[in-house]
């Protein structure tokens, strides 16, 4: 809530369908998370490895999160004029003109973003350590894939493969 309320600059109005799908996967989700986490349904479990690999996995979720965090963060910044403040073009949902986003990891990644969001999903995973929780994570390793290799195609759309030739789509040296 806090990233889509502060972070999160939209170039258009989203469509009721999209507002309803994401809201209702979200709430899925935390559905999901209450059953499977709730105390009085199952013992407490060990993280991946044991209690004393809890704070790796605090510390791997944290640096995920704050990955996904400033690159979206970046993302804005293309957005907003020099000021920081949206430009008036924005607030009246003219057309914008996009350019591939620069800094951090957009050096060399397309979806940095995407990255820091399944390493915090894996580390979440990874300390919960139950079937919900790891359900959830493919989930959102599939449809970040998903998101990355549609995201891609648009940027060669729009800019051209040349333009992105030299950067990874979503996992450095893999994907």
């Amino acid at each position: 809530m806090l990233e889509c309320s502060c972070i999160h600059i939209y170039s258009s109005p989203m469509d009721l369908f999209t507002t309803v799908y994401l809201g209702s996967c979200y709430i899925v989700i935390g559905l999901i998370f209450a059953y499977d986490l709730g105390p009085a349904l199952q013992p407490p479990r060990q993280p991946f490895g044991g209690v004393h690999l809890t704070a790796v996995w605090v510390v791997i979720w944290f640096v995920g999160e704050a990955t996904n965090g400033f690159h979206h963060w970046l993302l804005s910044r293309l957005r907003s004029n020099t000021s920081g403040k949206l430009s008036e073009s924005l607030t009246q949902h003219a057309k914008l003109e996009y350019s591939l986003p620069t800094g951090g990891l957009f050096n060399k990644l397309l979806f940095p973003h995407y990255l820091g969001e399944m390493v915090g999903w894996l580390a979440f995973a990874l300390m919960v350590n139950r079937g919900g929780v790891w359900g959830l994570n493919f989930f959102m390793l599939f449809l970040q894939c998903g998101r990355a290799s549609a995201g891609r195609q648009w940027y060669v759309e729009r800019f051209g493969a040349e333009a992105i030739a030299s950067k990874w789509c979503l996992i450095p040296m893999i994907f």
